[in-house]
């Protein structure tokens, strides 16, 4: 009796044995609705086109060796879905509890920290391409700032302060009154 309820239950197990899978990227297709995900899983087994589901909002591409989870819906591995990517290489660490950081592979991050800071760290160029950018508080800029007007010069504040700065006002009955009052800082 014991040995036929084995038998009974053996394929089941194995079916919930084989409901998730821990496995790594071999390729990613960035093509369809859905990511197709080739992935080494257990030791020799390859499954290809496993589609991967990303939260509304935002996506990524994972690189070759990133790790992932696989799910298997009732233990079959005829068709599995990615369930999460991680890669532990590119990771951001030491956050605070609640904080937030998404990033790059190249060391740009957009970390979320408590007390309502947004920190931005980008090794290049930050773009923001919108009809109109509108800033409610205090701006404070440590470099030059640089008008682009869509001409082929363009003009610093620097530039402008300078130039300000170093005018004189003429006095209507001759000579000059003396410079801008009150200056730019420099």
């Amino acid at each position: 009796m014991i040995q036929a309820l084995r038998a009974f239950t053996r394929p089941i197990w194995r079916r919930i044995l084989l409901l998730l899978s821990r496995g790594v990227v071999r390729l990613v297709d960035d093509g369809p609705g859905l990511q197709a995900i080739q992935v080494d899983l257990l030791k020799g087994e390859v499954r290809d086109e496993l589609e991967r589901f990303q939260d509304y909002g935002f996506t990524s591409v994972p690189h070759a060796g990133a790790e992932v989870l696989a799910g298997f819906l009732g233990g079959s591995r005829d068709h599995g879905v990615i369930l999460a990517a991680a890669d532990r290489r590119y990771r951001v660490k030491g956050l605070t509890a609640g904080e937030v950081a998404i990033y790059t592979d190249e060391g740009d991050v957009i970390h979320f920290k408590r007390g309502r800071e947004i920190l931005v760290l980008a090794g290049g160029l930050v773009r923001m391409q919108a009809p109109m950018v509108r800033i409610e508080g205090n701006l404070v800029v440590t470099g030059d700032v640089t008008d682009r007007d869509g001409q082929s010069d363009s003009t610093t504040m620097r530039f402008i302060r300078s130039r300000f700065n170093a005018h004189v006002h003429e006095n209507p009955e001759g000579g000059n009154v003396g410079p801008a009052n009150p200056q730019f800082p420099t």
